[in-house]
């Protein structure tokens, strides 16, 4: 018999959130962050999200915990960061330009 119940390598709780794992459009992540928006120091929790390819230019993703996310080949031009936490974050083939504001993140890994 196999052993149930017990899971291995589990990520630490920092970066579970209810959307790991989850594939977001541009309306789901205007709507979590306006939503919280709504609650004094609300930080958005977007660890883990799938956001790969997505159009987010120009939005505010300031203060957004999106460690571990895969934003692999997402366009964020003109998106702030600012005070984001990107820890482990895919930004491989990230579409940046001069307004795309990393000021004050956590650990962005430069786009490759």
């Amino acid at each position: 018999g196999g052993v149930s119940g017990t899971t291995r390598g589990n990520p630490p709780p920092t970066f579970s959130s209810p959307f790991a794992q989850t594939d977001l459009t541009r309306a789901d992540i205007l709507k979590i962050v306006a939503s919280a928006s709504l609650e004094k120091d609300a930080r958005v929790n977007l660890s883990g999200a799938r956001l790969a390819g997505l159009d987010l230019g120009g939005l505010d993703l300031g203060n957004t915990v999106l460690d571990r996310a895969d934003l692999r080949n997402a366009n964020v031009k003109g998106t702030s960061f600012a005070g984001a936490s990107l820890r482990k974050a895919n930004l491989t083939g990230v579409k940046t330009d001069r307004d795309t504001s990393f000021k004050a993140c956590v650990h962005p890994s430069p786009p490759r």
